[in-house]
């Protein structure tokens, strides 16, 4: 193995336990809406593409806030467990409060197993998972989606508006953020 595949893999390995940690079962998650709030909301959905039974692209709101919040890394994860190479995606949908907010994106390939890493590595198909913050203000009774483009060159991510495809927030690649 080469120094660069070493390098790459030590990358890779350390998004994988940043993902475990954001999916760990005792870690208290962030509820965006409180069940005592009576002001405007909006729904923000994750994006979720299968590839294949064991891979899948995620584009997810991981944090609002600098908080925790519940999203498909983690639950997808929670949701593939003890079920060998077959990854069961569960993308979330959320209200969000209808107020300016700082949202941690993060956006990569899932596999439920450190052994599909590898493979997926090896035909060149995973893409490491990347993060970034972006400002975003929802309108009341708006649908949106985290979305965005996934490659090994760059990958991007942002969040639009589910029904008019208008981009809310900055479009921020893996090469720039």
């Amino acid at each position: 193995m080469s120094y660069l595949q070493m390098m790459q893999l030590r990358k890779s390995l350390t998004l994988c336990a940043i993902a475990s940690l954001m999916a760990g079962c005792a870690t208290p998650v962030f509820q965006p809406v409180p069940a005592d709030y009576n002001g405007p909301t909006a729904f923000l959905s994750d994006h979720c593409v299968s590839e294949s039974s064991g891979m899948a692209q995620l584009y997810t709101a991981g944090y609002i806030d600098g908080k925790l919040i519940a999203n498909s890394f983690g639950l997808s994860d929670k949701a593939s467990y003890n079920k060998g190479f077959a990854l069961t995606v569960d993308c979330q949908l959320r209200r969000v409060p209808a107020q300016p907010m700082k949202v941690t994106l993060v956006a990569g390939t899932m596999t439920p197993s450190l052994a599909q890493v590898f493979y997926y590595m090896a035909q060149g198909s995973y893409v490491d998972p990347f993060h970034v913050d972006v400002d975003f203000t929802p309108i009341a009774n708006h649908n949106y989606v985290v979305t965005g483009t996934l490659s090994k060159a760059q990958s991007t991510v942002w969040i639009e508006d589910e029904d008019t495809h208008e981009v809310m927030t900055k479009k921020v690649s893996s090469d720039s953020k």
